[in-house]
């Protein structure tokens, strides 16, 4: 079990991560999502397709007040949302934490339908390795690319698949 600290650790890393992935993410031309994908349509769709899990979130969410990239957060479980063309994404759930990459991966699998209802056409869970706050420029630029090349690998084969990634930042 983590401790306190630990947990506070780890969550301010995921933050840490999840920025480093932000930037990342344009410096190499991903595309985020277009705004078609708005706030109401992802609700809409969320409560359509799954009822349950929409309640469940909603019990300790304002869902209202959220916004679109939060309900992406808590509803699909989507940190980034990239767009491929012709009305398909990417999405991306990264984590910097060791023991949450089991536990992202099996949630991903279980809102799979949720996300191809929106078209999200793949899914993966990133998990960032290295020393965060000192990224290596030529390490990530590497790591990168094998992410993109992932990506490309992963949109030409079956579609809705939870893949695993580890992002090497030092």
């Amino acid at each position: 079990m983590l401790s306190r600290f630990s947990f506070v650790a780890y969550i301010k890393l995921g933050e840490a991560a999840e920025q480093l992935l932000d930037g990342l993410f344009s410096l190499t031309g991903f595309s985020a999502a277009a705004p078609e994908l708005t706030k109401e349509q992802l609700l809409e769709t969320a409560m359509r397709v799954d009822p349950r899990r929409y309640h469940a979130v909603s019990q300790h969410q304002k869902l209202s007040r959220c916004s679109r990239d939060e309900i992406l957060d808590y509803l699909f479980g989507v940190d980034h949302l990239i767009d491929v063309g012709e009305g398909l994404y990417v999405s991306v759930d990264t984590t910097a934490d060791p023991n949450a990459v089991a536990s992202k991966i099996s949630k991903a699998q279980t809102y799979s339908k949720l996300r191809a209802a929106v078209g999200i056409h793949q899914h993966f869970v990133v998990f960032v390795v290295g020393v965060i706050t000192r990224p290596n420029a030529y390490v990530m630029a590497d790591s990168i690319n094998r992410l993109h090349d992932e990506m490309v690998e992963a949109l030409n084969g079956p579609a809705n698949r939870v893949r695993h990634f580890r992002l090497h930042v030092s």
